[in-house]
């Protein structure tokens, strides 16, 4: 199986975001291109979309949490 990692996405000069919330759940299926966590920096608050359809594998970050851009949040097992 194919797995798609959720990463912290490249926001200009930010270094740090905060994991706001998770749209979704462990186990929970999604689209591509479904948004399925909130994130926060300093100037905006970006919805961070699944890669490709399939289930949330994990959960890395809970919410509230302050991470670096790169940072693995999540994962999606594409189902085909």
């Amino acid at each position: 199986m194919e797995t798609v990692p959720i990463l912290v996405p490249q926001m200009g000069v930010v270094e740090e975001v905060f994991v706001v919330e998770w749209l979704v759940e462990d186990g929970q299926s999604v689209l591509a291109g479904q948004p399925v966590v909130v994130i926060e920096s300093e100037k905006a608050e970006v919805e961070v979309e699944a890669g490709a359809a399939g289930v949330i594998e994990v959960i890395v970050v809970p919410g509230e949490e302050p991470v670096p851009v790169g940072t693995l949040l999540g994962s999606v097992v594409v189902q085909t």
